[in-house]
């Protein structure tokens, strides 16, 4: 997928995402202006009050100049909605990226445009596990030292709907400890392993593409994922710097017994440090056997490509450590996988 695809796609991600956010608010009139029958300027109407338009970026900060362009084009066009929403409408720019507000003070105060930015939309949805995960997810950077912001804009101070079920964390706790692989098929194993790593890495990882096949369409592996840029602490910056890594790949074996030498080398074949596709992560119910670790370590050793294997039991540790909502993130436990696989590596 080119880049222009993928920040098109993006972009719809984060319409729908916001159409989920203002519903949360109960913002009671939502109109998305391509279905109306004129030429859309903005991307919603809210309330017959609100012109809204929507940028998101790839990289964390916003563009001064797309800033400006952005403003320049509602301030242009708000006249063409006077017949829905009167000559007095409220313009607000909603972005999924984040402003330096004092920077860009003398660029937005002499303009009549309210603006969100993300870690505003990050404390809209404090509350809100779902959506929070939802948002990360669109993301293409990391948020960890994004502070959320709260804002003064009246279409959100208001009660927001209540939330049931959105903490997870217990039901695949529950769900892991009872797993019987004879009992579920790959697909279940797949999709609960990929909700949880969801959960414990939406802020670090993005793409989560499913179900690559290799060009000769011998080999598939189950999904990849790429390392968000930003400030990222512990495991991830280590394997994005020291083995030059953007993505990462994940295979699920969901098999009543340990996994053998031969997944590991079939999972090698995937890794590709050209590619900057180096580092690969192998979830089963039980973790491999004796052979498999050799491999392992022969792989990291002679080919400089990293596999590391967990369990069941691993991903319940940093649930639980995604639980604790404490100092230490659930990478951290792979961190030290990583320690003792390379201070325990012979030659």
């Amino acid at each position: 997928m080119s880049n222009i695809r993928k920040n098109i796609e993006r972009g719809f991600q984060f319409e729908d995402f916001l159409t989920k956010l203002f519903d949360y608010y109960n913002i009671q009139d939502i109109k998305k202006t391509d279905t109306l029958n004129f030429a859309s300027y903005f991307d919603f109407i809210l309330e017959n009050k609100y012109l809204v338009e929507v940028k998101i970026f790839t990289k964390e900060k916003i563009p001064l100049s797309a800033l400006r362009e952005a403003i320049h084009k509602m301030k242009s066009n708000q006249s063409y909605y006077y017949n829905i929403v009167g000559k007095n409408p409220t313009l607000l720019l909603i972005i999924g990226n984040s402003m330096d507000f004092e920077r860009i003070s003398r660029v937005i105060e002499s303009e009549d445009v309210k603006i969100l930015d993300i870690s505003n939309i990050m404390y809209l949805v404090r509350n809100n596990d779902v959506l929070r995960e939802e948002l990360i997810s669109i993301l293409d950077y990391s948020t960890q030292d994004i502070l959320p912001k709260k804002t003064e804009i009246e279409l959100f101070d208001r009660v927001t709907k209540n939330v049931l079920g959105s903490n997870n964390v217990i039901n695949y706790k529950n769900k892991l400890n009872s797993w019987e692989p004879t009992n579920n098929d790959f697909s279940d194993y797949e999709n609960l392993c990929i909700d949880i790593l969801k959960t414990l890495f939406n802020d670090e990882l993005t793409l989560w593409k499913l179900q690559q096949k290799s060009n000769e369409d011998l080999f598939r592996f189950d999904l990849i994922c790429k390392i968000k840029s930003g400030e990222l602490d512990g495991f991830w910056k280590i394997v994005s710097d020291y083995f030059k890594t953007k993505y990462v790949i994940f295979e699920f074996k969901n098999y009543s017994n340990k996994i053998t030498q031969r997944e590991i080398y079939t999972t090698e074949k995937y890794l590709y440090a050209k590619a900057l596709r180096s580092v690969a992560i192998i979830v089963s119910p039980y973790g491999e056997d004796e052979n498999s670790k050799k491999a392992i370590k022969g792989t990291l050793r002679e080919n400089g490509k990293l596999i590391l294997s967990l369990t069941n039991s691993d991903l319940i540790k940093m649930l639980e450590i995604f639980e604790n909502n404490g100092d230490t993130l659930p990478s951290e436990y792979l961190n030290e996988m990583l320690d003792d696989l390379l201070i325990n590596l012979e030659k």
